[in-house]
């Protein structure tokens, strides 16, 4: 097992076959490579400081098993995702992506194989599913975002407006669509329910 716990991880990060932890903690994770390789890992990217983001500018490949990723930045003008590209590999996997600016911004999200669970509250870049039953959470009602049908064979579509007013998803091999507003309430809706 490796546990790389600081302020602020950056630079090159091998894993083990265990079960590994990687966490920037008050600066997130910054031009960083994690190859996480096997086994159910945690990988944090928490940024505390007004500006901050949490995961920027990275190349994460979780590996397979049932890892998580979090992008998580708190304070005011904050993305949780930056950039980069993460891959969460094999398994039932779970991305949380919040920033009081955006969740994601221009980041390329690949599920993989497995029941994926992406939260990216609202932002800009490409989500792609993967094999299986994968579900994508965002900020707001459905009323909130445009969801526009590009391919019906692929299931793609493109996402816009949201609580922001700027959201701009492309996304894939999704098959559950979630709405959550700041009340707790939820709507879901089938891909299929897009290309009707």
């Amino acid at each position: 097992m490796v546990r790389v716990v600081r302020d602020i991880l950056t630079g090159p990060i091998e894993g083990t076959q265990d079960s590994d932890i990687f966490a920037g903690l008050t600066s997130g994770i910054v031009s960083a490579e994690i190859d996480a390789e096997a086994d159910a890992d945690l990988i944090l990217g928490r940024n505390i400081n007004a500006n901050g983001i949490g995961i920027n500018q990275s190349l994460i490949d979780a590996g397979p098993d049932e890892d998580q990723v979090w992008g998580v930045a708190t304070a005011e003008n904050s993305v949780g995702i930056l950039g980069g590209a993460i891959e969460l590999g094999g398994g039932n996997d779970v991305l949380v992506a919040t920033g009081t600016q955006a969740g994601v911004i221009d980041a390329l999200i690949d599920g993989g194989p497995g029941e994926d669970q992406i939260n990216v509250q609202f932002g800009t870049g490409v989500i792609l599913g993967g094999t299986d039953e994968d579900s994508l959470t965002l900020s707001g009602t459905s009323q909130d975002y445009d969801v526009m049908p590009i391919d019906d064979l692929l299931e793609i579509v493109q996402i816009t407006g949201g609580v922001d007013g700027n959201t701009n998803l492309l996304v894939g091999q999704v098959e559950t669509f979630i709405f959550q507003d700041p009340s707790g309430s939820t709507e879901t809706f089938d891909v299929g329910e897009f290309f009707g």
